[in-house]
């Protein structure tokens, strides 16, 4: 979806491109499914044969979109979102349960004081820059940045180094004998557990057989970021995939989850959930927001930042990076 003007001249993304669940979320909650409808745009499983004959005007298929369905609800989208500022729409749709994002410039999002209080950006020698990309919360609280002073020498040094011998034996990889339960789903969550794969962890990826995501994300993206990984499909609804899914949290090291909270506590993956199955589990939760004044187990309600941009009048959404007026959007995972 494309992000829309707001009463304030702000703008917003909604965020239900790869969702069933979201996309007709949306329009029972924003009040249009009835319209919708009456455009010959269906809600049917994308998995289901039965339904290619839609997969141009089908709610759980939305990013396939025909063109002039593709306008149709954006025209009502467009409209309804003018009729609240934008932190209106994010509280409202949030408190709801659906994503939405506040889009800001880099510049307004460097600035934010939640931001800077959690250290996800740093000043270090006069400039602002990203702060730190990882840190052990036992460890309790770390530094301030500082500027590098020797970085040349430090390179050089590195350089030097002599490469390790191609006769020596192979060394154990380092996560050998840990075990991951990888809940994550898209792209950054399933990303990590095929990293942590590689680095040698026994990794079990635990998903639904029906996903609410889309075929583009569940059969295309994983097929690349589920390598390495041991598969197990099941109905989280049902007494038996539950007693699967404890089974597998007792014998796990690590749990890679990338859900909302209420998600969380209806499959036993909340903090207090894990202390009870597995005390030893450590939860890891990917997420843009994260940061060592942040990060305390599970997060919810935070403010992270991805870039967007739509040109204006068209409709269309585009990748952009960079500095100047560049769109960024402040987003709650979900």
């Amino acid at each position: 979806m494309a992000p829309y003007k707001c009463s304030d001249g702000e703008w917003i993304l909604p965020m239900a491109t790869f969702n069933r669940r979201l996309a007709t979320g949306y329009c029972a909650y924003l009040g249009f499914a009835d319209d919708v409808s009456a455009f010959g745009i269906v809600d049917r499983d994308p998995y289901d044969p039965a339904s290619a004959p839609f997969d141009d005007r089908n709610l759980a298929l939305p990013i396939g979109f025909n063109f002039p369905s593709s306008c149709k609800v954006a025209e009502l989208f467009e409209a309804k979102f003018l009729q609240k500022t934008a932190l209106e729409w994010e509280a409202e749709l949030e408190a709801a349960g659906l994503p939405c994002a506040v889009i800001q410039t880099w510049e307004a999002w460097m600035r934010d004081p939640d931001a800077r209080a959690a250290r996800i950006f740093a000043e270090v020698g006069g400039e602002v820059q990203l702060g730190r990309a990882a840190w052990v919360k036992s460890a309790g609280e770390y530094p301030d940045l500082q500027p590098m002073v020797d970085g040349a020498a430090a390179v050089a040094r590195d350089r030097a180094a002599p490469p390790p011998a191609a006769t020596a034996p192979p060394r154990q990889r380092p996560l050998e004998g840990f075990v991951i339960c990888d809940f994550a789903n898209v792209i950054a969550g399933p990303a990590c557990g095929r990293m942590l794969a590689e680095l040698g962890a026994t990794v079990y990826k635990l998903g639904p057989g029906v996903p609410q995501h889309g075929p583009m994300v569940m059969m295309v993206w994983q097929a690349e970021l589920h390598q390495g990984k041991h598969s197990i499909i099941l109905d989280a609804k049902k007494v038996e995939a539950r007693e699967v899914i404890q089974r597998a949290i007792k014998a796990a090291d690590v749990v890679l989850v990338n859900k909302m909270d209420n998600q969380l506590v209806s499959l036993g993956l909340n903090r207090e959930a894990l202390d009870v199955a597995n005390r030893k589990a450590i939860p890891r939760q990917p997420q843009a927001t994260a940061a060592p004044r942040l990060h305390l187990g599970f997060i919810s309600g935070r403010r992270s930042c991805c870039s967007s941009n739509r040109t204006k009048g068209s409709g269309t959404r585009a990748r952009a990076t960079g500095t100047g007026t560049t769109p960024r959007c402040r987003a709650r995972p979900g």
